[in-house]
C-alpha cells in the first residue's frame, strides 16, 4: 500500500475553526470515495471528543497522535496507523501554540491548509505559519508541503467580507471558504459532521467545495507553491 497522505490543518492560533474543519473535511472525503482518518494532534483532544459524542460521526475514525516528538518517530507513527486502517489520507487537527508539533506537520504534509477567521490575530498568526511552511520546503527540497489558505468562520461583517482579499495578500492560493453557521454548531454538538447531520445544507456545499480544491491538489491537477 503506498504512503498515506497528509492534510494538516494547520494555525498558531486557537478558536480558528482547526477541528470543524478536520472532522468535516474528512468526512467529506470519504462520501468521496477516500479512505481517510482523523489525526488528533492537540492535547485538548477536541477532534477525539466529538467523536465519542453519541454514536460519533459516521465513518470517521479519529486517532490521537503526539506531534511533539522527533520527527522519525512520528512519520512511522502515521504510516503505522494509516496501515493498519488501510487509509489513503489522513487528516492532521493541529495544535495551536507549539512550536515542534507544527514544525513536524509541515515536515510531513502533502497538504497544510492554514483557517484564518476575520480577525487580524488570526491573520498575523497565519503570516507565521506561512513562514514556518516556507522553511520547510526549504528543509525538504520537494516544494513541499502545498499551502492553501481557507478564510473560516465567515459571517455577514464587513471584516470577513474583505477577508479573502486580505489574505490573497499573503502570497499563498485561497480555498473555499467556510460561513459560521449554526447548523455546523449543532453538528458538532450531536457528534455528527454535515454529511449525515445536513447533507443538502448550504454549509455542507461549501465542506464539498473545499474538499474537491483538496482533492485536485493531492491529484496533482492544481498547482499551489
Amino acid at each position: 500500500m503506498d504512503a498515506v497522505k497528509t492534510i494538516a490543518l494547520v494555525n498558531q492560533k486557537g478558536g480558528v475553526g482547526k477541528t470543524t474543519l478536520a472532522m468535516n473535511l474528512a468526512a467529506c472525503l470519504i462520501e468521496e470515495g477516500y479512505r481517510t482518518l482523523v489525526l488528533d494532534a492537540d492535547p485538548q483532544q477536541s477532534a477525539s471528543r466529538w467523536s465519542h459524542v453519541h454514536d460519533g460521526p459516521g465513518g470517521v475514525e479519529v486517532v490521537r497522535l503526539d506531534a511533539s516528538r522527533p520527527i522519525d518517530l512520528v512519520s512511522d507513527e502515521i504510516q503505522r496507523i494509516a496501515a493498519e486502517r488501510r487509509a489513503e489520507l489522513a487528516v492532521m487537527d493541529c495544535p495551536p501554540q507549539l512550536r515542534a508539533a507544527t514544525e513536524v506537520a509541515l515536515l510531513l504534509a502533502e497538504l497544510t491548509l492554514v483557517p484564518v477567521g476575520p480577525s487580524p490575530l488570526d491573520i498575523w498568526a497565519a503570516e507565521e505559519v506561512i513562514d514556518f511552511a516556507h522553511d520547510a520546503r526549504d528543509v525538504r527540497g520537494d516544494g513541499k508541503p502545498h499551502v492553501a489558505l481557507v478564510p473560516s468562520r465567515l459571517s455577514g461583517t464587513v471584516m470577513a467580507r474583505d477577508l479573502p482579499v486580505v489574505l490573497e495578500a499573503l502570497g499563498e492560493p485561497l480555498a473555499p471558504g467556510i460561513t459560521e453557521r449554526i447548523v455546523v454548531a449543532e453538528s458538532a454538538i450531536v457528534g455528527e459532521t454535515l454529511p449525515d447531520y445536513a447533507p443538502k445544507s448550504r454549509s455542507s456545499d461549501e465542506f464539498f467545495a473545499l474538499t474537491r480544491f483538496v482533492t485536485e491538489i493531492l491529484n496533482g491537477q492544481s498547482e499551489t507553491d
